[in-house]
């Protein structure tokens, strides 16, 4: 991790925090934790699931849309175009910041559920959901100038690529919609707050399908930035 990343890694966290997202996903948080804690033994394993699925895809599409059109109002992106850092650098410290949120809250969620979670597998997958729709929102955030226009304009992508999720409810799921990001995305959440045994082989097909989905996310996040700011050594 060279200097320039952990410099605007610092800058992103100060920056959330200075428009108090940091603060209002903390309370929304909270409020949802200890509502979810109360209710818990009244809620299905799957609303957990959803819940967390739901969440951080839309912390790391539309939070990501936010941070940079707080930017462009800032004009940081003119100094971007001209300054050492690259698309690849700026995108990995916006990535590390969400995910790191999106990570914090997803164990406070899940401590509420009081139901038996599988965290290596939740958090690895909680990482590359974050990581994939953090990717697509810097494909969308780049094309706007006002928040407005980037909720209205980035749902026709967000909404396509998330609805398939739906067919994870199916039980059990055909092979052949494993191999749909979003349903292979909810569906190992599902898993991660299941007590039903899910074959090795199930688990590890969506589990690539999601790393898979992440690296393109990321891919497109990068290639989208490179364009914008061009090419740095």
């Amino acid at each position: 991790m060279n200097n320039r990343l952990i410099t605007l890694i610092a800058h992103d966290f100060r920056m959330q925090w200075r428009y108090r997202i940091i603060a209002a996903y903390i309370v929304i948080i909270s409020f949802t934790a200890a509502a979810l804690y109360y209710l818990a033994s009244y809620l299905p394993g799957w609303f957990f699931g959803l819940m967390v699925f739901s969440d951080y895809a839309a912390l790391g599409f539309f939070f990501l849309g936010g941070l940079m059109l707080f930017e462009k109002a800032e004009n940081t992106d003119s100094t971007l175009a001209v300054s050492p850092v690259s698309g690849n650098e700026y995108l990995a410290a916006k990535i590390i910041t969400l995910t790191a949120i999106a990570l914090a809250a997803s164990v406070l969620l899940a401590m509420a559920s009081q139901q038996a979670v599988r965290w290596p597998l939740y958090l690895l997958t909680v990482t590359l959901i974050s990581v994939h729709y953090i990717g697509l929102g810097a494909v969308m955030g780049i094309r706007f100038k006002t928040v407005t226009g980037y909720i209205i304009g980035s749902i026709w992508l967000f909404l396509p690529v998330v609805l398939p999720s739906v067919l994870a409810f199916l039980e059990p799921l055909p092979i052949g919609f494993m191999l749909i990001p979003a349903t292979a995305q909810l569906k190992l959440i599902f898993i991660c707050f299941s007590n039903n045994a899910t074959p090795d082989w199930q688990i590890g097909v969506m589990l690539a399908i999601t790393s898979l989905a992440a690296i393109l996310g990321a891919w497109l996040g990068c290639n989208a930035l490179r364009r914008a700011y061009g090419v740095k050594p």
